[in-house]
C-alpha cells in the first residue's frame, strides 16, 4: 500500500504514514514489576530517538476517576516501573517526546488491573486530534 503524500515509499515507513498521526505505542505487556511496549513508529524508522514521559494514577473503575500517584517521570527505554501500591486498578499516562514526530505527544492511557498478586493490561485509550482540532479518545479494552 502506498500513500498519496509519498507515492514512492511503503506506507509504514513514510513521513506521511498514519503512524505519524498518533502516538504509535502498541503491544503493552506486564513483565514482573514493569510494563513494556513497542513503539511501532520508531520500529518502522519514523524517529531516531524518543523519550517517554509518564505518570501513574490509581484508577477507580466505578467512578471513572483517577488519583495521581507519581510526578511525571521520563524514560528512554520502553519498559516502565509499575509503582508498588495497594490498588485494584492503575493507569499509566504515556506521552512520547520525539523531535521528528510532534503528533506522538498525544497521550496513551494504559489501564492495569490487579489479579491475585499480578498486574494485567485491561485497556488502552489513545488521544488523537481530529481534523477539526478537537481532542478525541479512542478506546480499546480486553
Amino acid at each position: 500500500m502506498r500513500t498519496e503524500e509519498c507515492p514512492s515509499c511503503v506506507w509504514a515507513t513514510c513521513r506521511g504514514s498514519p503512524l505519524a498521526e498518533i502516538n504509535p505505542l502498541v503491544d503493552f505487556e506486564v513483565k514482573g514489576n514493569q510494563i513494556s511496549f513497542v513503539n511501532l513508529g520508531q520500529a518502522q524508522g519514523l524517529s531516531d530517538s524518543c523519550v517517554y514521559n509518564y505518570t501513574w494514577s490509581r484508577f477507580d473503575n466505578r467512578t471513572q476517576r483517577s488519583e495521581a500517584l507519581t510526578e511525571e517521570q521520563s524514560s528512554q527505554g520502553t519498559s516502565l516501573d509499575i509503582p508498588a501500591v495497594d490498588a485494584e486498578y492503575l493507569v499509566a499516562r504515556i506521552v512520547t517526546d520525539s523531535s521528528d514526530q510532534p503528533m506522538w505527544a498525544t497521550a496513551v492511557h494504559v489501564y492495569l488491573r490487579r489479579k491475585a498478586a499480578r498486574w494485567e493490561v485491561v485497556g488502552v485509550e489513545r488521544e488523537n486530534y481530529s481534523p477539526a482540532g478537537r481532542l478525541e479518545v479512542n478506546q480499546m479494552s480486553r
